[in-house]
């Protein structure tokens, strides 16, 4: 048998996390089936899976889990995003709270592992400005000064959703290679 590090398949667990509402589970929903259903209630933590090919060729079996808003129980949250290779922090731009709540949890993550690939998703951009109560420049200043990768999306219409997922996993493939590549060059320097 062929394992499928050999065949060079990556596996890559995503957990997506944020509040209650904000769109998560249709976010993953848009990005696996690229569909929306409004009606959805995800009461219980869901995973999907999705086989991705990179830029150069690499297949990657994507795992996404979706929390479901058990970061309200916040002792649970962590077994959710150790040992993942990203954790996408997702807000509603029409909910303050939810940024607010966003950004907790981007320091709870970065205090238990400062490595950490995270992903802030602003999500909801599809409805209009007026009803926005977080400003895009506040957005970008906080994601910059975390060091984090920042899109804008709409689940319900499918905006910048496959672009959002799509870089961040060719950012989490060659983070990886990166590593990789100086782990070996530590290794040489300590013979």
């Amino acid at each position: 048998n062929i394992s499928d590090s050999q065949l060079g398949k990556l596996h890559y667990k995503v957990v997506i996390m944020g509040e209650s509402g904000v769109g998560k589970t249709c976010l993953a929903i848009q990005y696996v089936d690229k569909e929306f259903n409004q009606t959805i209630a995800t009461l219980q933590a869901a995973t999907f899976q999705k086989q991705v090919e990179l830029e150069n060729k690499q297949i990657v079996d994507l795992n996404l889990w979706d929390t479901a808003g058990q970061e309200r129980f916040n002792s649970i949250t962590p077994m959710y995003y150790r040992q993942s290779a990203a954790c996408l922090v997702v807000f509603s731009v029409c909910s303050s709270s939810s940024f607010e709540k966003a950004k907790w949890w981007i320091n709870q993550i970065k205090a238990d592992n400062k490595t950490q690939n995270i992903a802030l998703i602003a999500n909801k951009c599809d409805l209009s400005e007026q009803l926005w109560q977080v400003k895009l420049e506040e957005i970008k200043l906080w994601a910059a000064q975390y060091g984090l990768w920042f899109y804008k999306v709409s689940a319900k219409t499918g905006f910048n959703v496959d672009e959002a997922f799509s870089n961040i996993i060719q950012n989490i493939y060659l983070k990886g290679q990166i590593e990789e590549k100086v782990a070996k060059v530590i290794l040489i320097d300590s013979m």
